[in-house]
């Protein structure tokens, strides 16, 4: 069964789709696929890799801070479709009750981490499997301060 759904599953698209979006500028700015570069963070998905069994697929992810300044409290969340539990995750990468959520204080400007999340398909599995997610950050400012010496 599994080898039939492997079949399904690699002839169906498996696809991986990503929104971002600063976490400063607030539920109502626009989501875009793409950012110029020197707007914040970016991730990708890699296609869906199948073991040699046909019973797990996991896919590697990749996010960057492709700004000129660092970011801070950047989190990458990830929805499967079905939702199925991960079987492994790497990275700083931890499962919630409705998504995959990994988290960073802090990202330097040009500073990439990367991943692999996996997933187990059930016995029973009929259709394709889908992972989309969503990279939030805030822009550190810079702080100034004055003291004055008398």
């Amino acid at each position: 069964m599994r080898k039939s759904v492997l079949s399904t599953l690699m002839a169906a698209m498996v696809c991986a789709t990503g929104m971002v979006m600063p976490a400063s500028a607030g539920a109502q700015a626009p989501t875009r696929p793409a950012l110029r570069a020197e707007e914040g963070v970016t991730f990708t998905y890699g296609p869906a890799e199948f073991n040699d069994a046909g019973d797990h697929v996991s896919w590697h992810w990749v996010v960057k801070n492709v700004s000129a300044a660092p970011v801070s409290e950047v989190v990458l969340t990830s929805w499967i479709t079905p939702k199925l539990p991960p079987t492994r995750l790497t990275g700083p990468c931890a499962p919630a009750v409705d998504a995959i959520r990994c988290r960073w204080q802090v990202l330097q400007p040009g500073e990439q981490a990367e991943g692999v999340i996996e997933v187990a398909l059930p016995e029973d599995s009929h259709g394709p499997v889908h992972i989309k997610g969503r990279v939030t950050w805030h822009r550190i400012s810079a702080a100034t301060s004055a003291t004055t010496v008398p």
